[in-house]
């Protein structure tokens, strides 16, 4: 009984060094995977967002009258 009582707290300490480092690890990590999922949904919003302007713009059809109003904004107000 005598062997149990010399190596009290010996198990903490290591316990402790143990959890110390999957804090650090579990932190670092964290850190990565919200960097690379802001990258990723940031990539899949501009592949969305050109998805929809190549379906929003397939699908117009503008009257004459928009491109002669554009011809004459260009002539008039814009110095070339």
């Amino acid at each position: 009984m005598k062997m149990f009582n010399e190596v009290k707290g010996q198990i903490s300490a290591e316990l402790i060094l143990l959890m110390g480092f999957l804090i650090i690890i579990s932190v670092l990590s964290i850190v990565f995977v919200s960097y690379e999922n802001e990258l990723n949904i940031a990539i899949l919003v501009a592949r969305e967002g050109v998805n929809d302007g190549l379906f929003v713009n397939g699908l117009a059809i503008y009257p004459d009258v928009t491109y002669m109003i554009i011809l004459i904004i260009n002539k008039y107000f814009y110095i070339q």
